[in-house]
């Protein structure tokens, strides 16, 4: 009886870790090569990553949290993520040197640097 409450017990919490996952992702878009042409009418966060990366790795659950606070405060910013190690012309045209690399797009193009408050507080959530 005890083993059948512990099993119980792992799966609600499994299924709680992977809606949480879910929910917070599903305000993160995953961002390809139709990016550039696309969507030149909004302004975007934008997090290029590595698949392989540490610290994208760490950062990706933060990341998922900036989408959700975008979201819910209604802002115009949409967040986006972008494996520059498949779409490497696109990040090169960003300026990506290392991962993660945060961008902000300004609709028609203009592309600039996250302000360095907000790699501080990104750096503080890694714990780097």
């Amino acid at each position: 009886m005890a083993a059948w409450k512990s099993w119980t017990a792992l799966r609600l919490c499994a299924t709680v870790v992977v809606l949480d996952m879910v929910v917070c992702k599903g305000f993160v878009e995953d961002l390809d090569e139709s990016f550039k042409e696309n969507r030149n009418d909004d302004i975007w966060l934008v997090d290029f990553y590595a698949p392989w990366c540490g610290h994208c790795k760490k950062l990706e659950p933060i990341w998922n949290e900036v989408g959700l606070e975008m979201k819910s405060i209604g802002s115009p910013v949409k967040v986006g993520k972008m494996d520059a190690t498949s779409y490497s012309s696109i990040a090169s045209e960003f300026g990506v040197r290392g991962y993660p690399t945060i961008k902000l797009r300004f609709p028609g193009g203009l592309k600039i640097g996250v302000w360095p408050f907000f790699i501080g507080e990104i750096k503080r959530g890694l714990g780097i």
